[in-house]
């Protein structure tokens, strides 16, 4: 494995409590817990350029982009499990938004989207809709083993790649594995090493 260093570093500091960011078209797009605004910044995040206000967002939890589209995706857990929805709104014309997903009690927890599909995690499996017109294309459903799912994309090759803890031998272990209809293979497997135990 190789890994690189980091040549700059900038820290910029902002004022709350950041759950997601996304960047599209130059921009990042940055989503605060328990506030229905995503801040907009210039890719150096040297300038705040816009705050788009998404009235019946409450509970942000993530956002994702689609440059496809040029659509943002925004996981709201509202005020509990059956208020639970995705906002869909356009980086053309920010003042156009929609809650484009009511989720029955998922427990969604991330988002990840590869055109025309936008991917939910909850903490035991993944529903993966269509971009196109929201409809529900499947669920996968993850081995009892996996106590936890903390992130997931889908490949080009129509699999996921999903971050987890709970491995086949252990469920203090994380992994990250490749999920398909038919087979989970792991790729990295990390142990947790308690001390004083």
């Amino acid at each position: 494995m190789q890994i690189a260093g980091i040549s700059s570093l900038v820290t910029f500091i902002v004022v709350g409590y950041v759950c997601g960011v996304a960047c599209l078209e130059n921009r990042l797009h940055l989503i605060y817990r328990l506030s229905n605004t995503i801040h907009v910044f210039t890719a150096d995040m040297s300038s705040e350029v816009l705050v788009i206000t998404v009235e019946g967002m409450r509970f942000p939890l993530d956002i994702v982009a689609c440059p496809d589209e040029r659509q943002l995706y925004v996981a709201d857990s509202g005020n509990g499990p059956a208020e639970e929805s995705v906002w869909r709104v356009s980086a053309a014309n920010p003042s156009q938004y929609v809650k484009w997903l009511s989720i029955p009690t998922s427990g969604v927890q991330t988002l990840s989207v590869r055109s025309p599909n936008l991917l939910l995690t909850s903490p035991k499996s993944l529903r993966l809709y269509s971009t196109i017109d929201g409809e529900l294309q499947r669920i996968i459903q993850l081995p009892d083993y996996v106590k936890y799912m903390y992130h997931a994309v889908e490949t080009k090759r129509d699999t996921f790649v999903v971050g987890h803890r709970g491995v086949a031998l252990s469920e203090l272990n994380t992994g990250v594995s490749r999920l398909s209809d038919i087979c989970v293979q792991y790729l990295v497997s990390f142990t947790v090493i308690v001390h004083g135990q």
